[in-house]
């Protein structure tokens, strides 16, 4: 097939024919068609081409020549986002003046037939071709799929007409003759159930827009219609969860955050509102509505905050008054019980003093008992005195005695002292006896030392090569101790290492216990000030927000730091102006730059 059979054959296949072409062309291509995107019956795909020597992130679409592509394109610039580039591939722009953008490539006729080739993607248009004409017998020529096409086309512009006219009914009769002919023409259905929407008839509208969804998931124009539906009805919670599928499909678009954070707001759930807020800023810090809404929820929080803090105070003091009811109850009874303990004391005391009296005069027989035994003991006393007296005496006879039985001791050691001599005598001569043995010994062994020589050498070599051996095991031994120290150090590095990480961490929680507190403080002097000083505060935090790079949190630091209008802040100095919490050097010099830029 030649370039004019096939665009020709792409104009008048089936549209799903053409997505299966394209879906297949772009998975040539490298892209993964999991996320491929059906929208309005064209081709939706990211991804990145590698173009000149350099890679770029595509939003690429892929359609056939329609009369409204000058449209079409404008809508694809409106989505691109970041430093996202637009890659528009379709049968022909012959015919069609398109403005050249920067961001926006176009691949339209030849340059497209060219692609298919290289890609092997005629056969696949061929096999398309052969297939409708084997059917041509079977179709009137009347409701070709030319024919078809250019119907669906011609109602759907009628119905967008209507639509926009507010003929909502005949609006819904054009598309409903579209879904007739095409039932799975997800746009039709989407405007459908918009168009039943504006006349209140709200479950043809979720019938309609839950039948394009199964069409197309991914269908994000549905989802966001879905979200009004259910926000029509009442349905918030459902009509945040259709917000949360469209930022699964696509996570970077700051209005889907901004979508869901409305439906969090009206729910109540102002702390996730203001995260989903956040989002929306760290995409695109000038979204000015995401602005408005951060202020309010900031206020509305605030104002929450001191209604809980006064419903918990009142609940607080309606407990302690019903516990000072139950301590006063208490009180009357442990009085009762006072009174019935203090007749009980008495009472008790009366039997104590009878008892006392029976116990004085117990003591006083007993102090009688003991001093007559006393008296015995002193008796008894005297008695051991004499008797040690004469112990004494008979100890000194005893002295005397002893005396001649230590001379006869004596004696005898003289005696045994004289026999030790002797046996010393006798020793030594054994000794003497002994030691010439020996030199006899030695003397023979002198004679033997000349045949063991040779053994001793045997001996010696057999020594070093243990020396050898011992050397090798001393320096295994020593490489083993290297290692050792190296595992060591290792594991030194690594305990020190994770001290100073918990270290880190501890200062970073101390940090944060830190900045808590200030803003617990901060809290505190907001609900205190007056509101004339809150007033001031945010005209001159608005102020401050028209600068460039400037946020609503730092917004608040500048104010907070003492500049309470612009003048005030262009006197500041560079330092000055990097010393304010989260600026920075860098943002500093950016700030003082565009305050004196005039």
């Amino acid at each position: 097939m030649d370039e004019d059979q096939t665009i020709e054959a792409l104009k008048s296949m089936k549209k799903s024919d053409f997505q299966n072409i394209c879906s297949e062309l772009l998975e040539n291509m490298g892209f993964e068609i999991s996320s491929l995107e059906n929208r309005d019956g064209s081709l939706l795909i990211e991804g990145e081409i590698e173009r000149g020597g350099r890679s770029r992130e595509y939003l690429i679409k892929c359609c056939r020549d329609e009369d409204d592509l000058k449209e079409e394109v404008t809508q694809l610039h409106d989505i691109l986002s970041g430093d996202k580039h637009g890659l528009y591939l379709t049968t022909s722009l012959r015919d069609k003046p398109i403005e050249k953008t920067d961001r926006i490539e176009f691949v339209g006729g030849t340059p497209f037939y060219k692609l298919l080739k290289k890609l092997n993607m005629i056969s696949a248009i061929e096999d398309i071709k052969s297939s409708k004409t084997d059917k041509a017998d079977v179709i009137d020529d009347e409701t070709n799929l030319q024919d078809e096409t250019s119907k669906i086309k011609s109602l759907g512009e009628k119905g967008k007409k209507a639509y926009k006219e507010q003929e909502y009914l005949k609006a819904v009769s054009f598309f409903e003759e579209v879904v007739d002919i095409d039932p799975e023409e997800e746009a039709a259905w989407n405007n459908k159930a918009l168009c039943h929407l504006k006349i209140g008839d709200h479950e043809k509208a979720m019938d309609s827009i839950k039948k394009a969804i199964s069409i197309d998931p991914d269908f994000e124009e549905a989802y966001l219609n879905k979200a009004l539906i259910h926000e029509k009805t009442g349905e918030i919670e459902e009509a945040k969860r259709s917000a949360e599928k469209l930022i699964d499909l696509d996570p970077k678009n700051p209005e889907y955050h901004y979508i869901k954070a409305a439906y969090q707001k009206k729910l109540g759930e102002l702390e996730e509102a203001k995260i989903s807020v956040q989002e929306v800023l760290e995409i695109d810090p000038d979204f000015e509505k995401a602005k408005k809404m951060h202020e309010e929820l900031v206020e509305e929080t605030k104002v929450s905050d001191v209604g809980e803090a006064k419903k918990e105070l009142e609940k607080r003091i309606e407990s302690l008054e019903e516990k000072n009811q139950e301590l006063e109850e208490k009180i009357k009874e442990k009085g009762s019980k006072i009174e019935e303990l203090e007749k009980q004391i008495d009472r008790e005391k009366e039997i104590a003093e009878a008892k006392i009296k029976e116990k004085t005069d117990e003591i006083k027989k007993l102090q009688n008992q003991i001093q007559k035994e006393k008296e015995l003991k002193n008796e008894k006393v005297q008695e051991k005195e004499e008797k040690i007296k004469e112990l004494k005496s008979e100890m000194e006879n005893i002295e005397s005695v002893t005396s001649d039985d230590l001379e006869e001791k004596e004696s005898r050691i003289e005696e045994l002292e004289d026999q030790l001599q002797e046996e010393k005598e006798m020793k030594n001569q054994e000794i003497e006896r002994k030691e010439k043995r020996i030199e006899e010994l030695e003397n023979q062994l002198q004679d033997k030392g000349d045949a063991t020589s040779e053994k001793i050498k045997e001996k010696e070599e057999k020594i070093e090569e243990l020396d050898d051996k011992v050397e090798e095991l001393e320096s295994e031994i020593s490489n083993l101790e290297k290692k050792k120290k190296q595992s060591e150090n290792k594991f030194k590095m690594e305990k020190n290492r994770l001290r100073n990480t918990i270290k880190l961490k501890q200062e970073r929680i101390s940090h944060l216990q830190e900045e808590n507190e200030e803003l617990k403080e901060k809290l505190q002097r907001s609900e205190n000030e007056e509101p004339s000083t809150q007033k001031k505060k945010k005209e001159a935090v608005e102020e401050f927000q028209k600068l460039k790079n400037v946020g609503p949190e730092l917004a608040n630091r500048i104010y907070e730091c003492g500049f309470e209008d612009i003048e005030e802040l262009k006197q500041a100095s560079k330092k000055e102006l990097s010393e304010i919490k989260g600026m920075g050097t860098a943002l500093s010099e950016k700030i003082y730059e565009n305050l004196h830029e005039d």
